[in-house]
């Protein structure tokens, strides 16, 4: 695999059945559904690489194999599994990705074991290589990546993309930062943010994080740019201070 902007798609691989599956098989399953609303930007992928699931004890949370798609077909559930006697699903639409043979990463890509990360991530492969942790594969803006490594100087851990679930609605936090009192949610705001139609959208996220014990603090490009050393990175630490300090890890 050459390591460059390679289009790799990170799944979750939900049990030990399914990986049998891809190993023997070779072929992994998506609902078309899912596909079509999460990663149709990035659609198809060259690659696929697996995140295991809670359900694989110590491996939690990593990933450790990757295959070639080799082709992608439209299947039901009847036609993957003609065994199982599942009526209500059988006609539920899936992308059936043809894999190569699975190879083993040079180095295992770790998650936090209790961490919660999106059942898909869009990467590619120069991220995959070269990536220590989940962090490190996030396609993120040169803004966020700019804040990350002035947060880590600083000594400021943070979780990126983190995913919220407040009343049916799902955020991706640009970083969250776990205080005693409350949390923090640092975005990194691009020059086009507050454009028409985003305020109502921009309320109602700030509504449902305030009542759920978040604070947010938003920078702009500007300020990431010409101010990260004499504001941005002050403000958060004067923010993780006011609120506490740093949550304790159990």
């Amino acid at each position: 695999m050459k390591l460059d902007n390679t289009e790799v798609l990170v799944a979750l691989m939900p049990s030990a059945a399914d990986f049998t599956i891809a190993r023997e098989q070779h072929w992994y399953r998506i609902p078309v559904y899912n596909a079509d609303k999460l990663v149709r930007p990035r659609w198809p992928p060259v690659f696929l690489a697996f995140i295991f699931s809670s359900k694989f004890g110590a491996e939690t949370n990593c990933i450790t194999h990757y295959a070639r798609v080799s082709e992608i077909q439209r299947a039901t559930h009847s036609e993957l599994f003609p065994a199982e006697q599942l009526p209500n699903a059988r006609e539920k639409q899936y992308y059936k990705l043809l894999l190569s043979p699975l190879e083993a990463l040079p180095n295992m890509v770790s998650g936090k074991r209790w961490g919660r990360y999106p059942v898909f991530i869009p990467t590619t492969s120069a991220k995959l290589f070269t990536a220590k942790t989940i962090d490190d594969l996030f396609d993120a803006s040169p803004l966020e990546d700019s804040l990350a490594a002035q947060l880590e100087l600083a000594a400021i851990p943070v979780k990126r993309q983190y995913i919220l679930n407040i009343n049916g609605r799902e955020y991706s936090l640009d970083f969250a930062i776990f205080c005693e009192k409350v949390k923090i949610d640092v975005e990194t705001d691009g020059d086009a943010w507050h454009q028409a139609g985003t305020i109502e959208t921009d309320n109602r996220r700030n509504n449902d994080l305030a009542s759920t014990g978040w604070a947010v603090l938003r920078f702009n490009t500007n300020q990431i740019v010409e101010s990260m050393d004499s504001y941005c990175v002050p403000t958060i630490r004067d923010a993780v201070q006011y609120w506490g300090g740093l949550k304790a890890k159990n």
